[in-house]
């Protein structure tokens, strides 16, 4: 029975790490991405990244230099994954209306 309960603990253990794992990979890839579409992409910050549905969806903030120079200020961002890579992204201001209620649908605390 202990060893059962043993197997039984550390598969959880696994199947959670493995979950974790899959999560900073998709937000290191969304990362990447948000940084390739950017004007200035070694000043940006991100804030409160997330993964979610099976970490298919990558909400955050994202905040970087523009064309003049100064800080955009913190703009929301949504990446949607088809096969693995980023397909769908909302990260410009006339999109944030979308993302937000999207990501905010999806459980992300602003």
């Amino acid at each position: 029975m202990v060893k059962k309960l043993f197997v039984a603990i550390s598969l959880m253990f696994t199947v959670m790490a493995s979950h974790a794992a899959t999560a900073e990979v998709s937000i290191a890839a969304v990362k990447k991405y948000v940084l390739s579409v950017l004007k200035d992409p070694e000043s940006a910050r991100f804030y409160n990244v997330q993964a979610f549905n099976d970490n298919t969806i990558v909400c955050g903030y994202v905040n970087a230099k523009n064309s003049y120079g100064g800080y955009t200020g913190k703009q929301v961002f949504l990446v949607s994954f088809d096969s693995g890579r980023p397909a769908v992204a909302w990260i410009d201001k006339d999109d944030e209306d979308r993302a937000m209620f999207t990501c905010t649908n999806w459980g992300w605390k602003r």
